[in-house]
């Protein structure tokens, strides 16, 4: 199976911020994308973004794709910000390991079944596909964020 390498265009994401930041248009988009503010590991500077999530037992669970950067400054500063149901939550993050994140990830496809679409992970009536869900997790980063 090939790697998504979709990346969202710059507009895309400026246009995602002010929509997660405005009520009404929250309530649309917020469903499975929150932002994500965290602090860059060389730079020591504030950075939003949005991410995809699910909470799962209490836990936000985000994705992305491993070529990306974003996650790689979490070890760094484990502190974020996550603005999602309108309002912002604070809370320690960790990169989970490959084989420690599997069952997270098949049950983040199941909460969000346009992203197991697009990252080719079948969900039948059993749930996501085992076998797809571990192909996804080689080019998958799955992050948890305990809310304080």
């Amino acid at each position: 199976m090939e790697q998504p390498r979709w990346t969202p265009p710059r507009f895309l994401n400026q246009s995602m911020k002010v929509m997660l930041t405005t009520p009404i248009l929250q309530r649309l988009v917020g469903r499975s994308t929150l932002l994500l503010r965290f602090v860059g590991r060389r730079s020591g500077e504030t950075f939003t973004t949005p991410i995809s999530y699910a909470l799962i037992d209490g836990r936000v669970i985000m994705t992305g794709h491993r070529t990306r950067s974003w996650w790689k400054n979490l070890a760094a500063n484990p502190r974020v910000g996550v603005r999602f149901d309108g309002r912002w939550h604070e809370g320690p993050a960790r990169v989970l390991e490959r084989d420690e994140s599997l069952e997270l990830l098949a049950r983040f496809f199941e909460a969000l079944p346009s992203l197991a679409r697009f990252a080719g992970v079948a969900i039948g009536p059993k749930g996501a596909d085992h076998d797809d869900v571990a192909t996804a997790a080689d080019y998958t980063v799955v992050v948890a964020v305990d809310l304080d």
